[in-house]
């Protein structure tokens, strides 16, 4: 009894699925545009090409606490843009101030 039940709710839903899906409008061949298909298909894409910039004096300032010398500051550190250039900067002065490390990185990005 408990297999009938299960069986005639799962056709039930079942069913009711089939009934949603035909119910839905149909589309014939003559109705589709085909040139629109085809001019996106073969149409070449532009392909992108970098774009250079230089990027000077950024600026990051760096605890004393973390770094206790000079020397443990990163050479070169990763930039990233918001505009999408992106690259790695080196490292061109330092100015100690307070209880930070205050060092200016220079260097080219790309926009990827």
């Amino acid at each position: 009894m408990k297999k009938l039940v299960t069986y005639s709710l799962a056709a039930t839903i079942g069913m009711s699925g089939l009934v949603g899906f035909a119910s839905t409008g149909a589309v014939s061949a003559a109705e589709v545009d085909t040139t629109t298909v085809r001019s996106t298909i073969t149409e070449p894409r532009p392909s992108i090409v970098p774009e250079e910039r230089a990027v000077k004096h950024h600026h990051v300032f760096y605890k004393k606490s973390q770094y206790k010398t000079i020397a443990d500051i990163p050479e070169e550190v990763n930039y990233y843009d918001k505009e999408g250039f992106r690259g790695v900067v080196q490292k061109e002065s330092i100015i100690e101030l307070g209880n930070y490390y205050i060092v200016c990185y220079s260097g080219t990005v790309i926009r990827c």
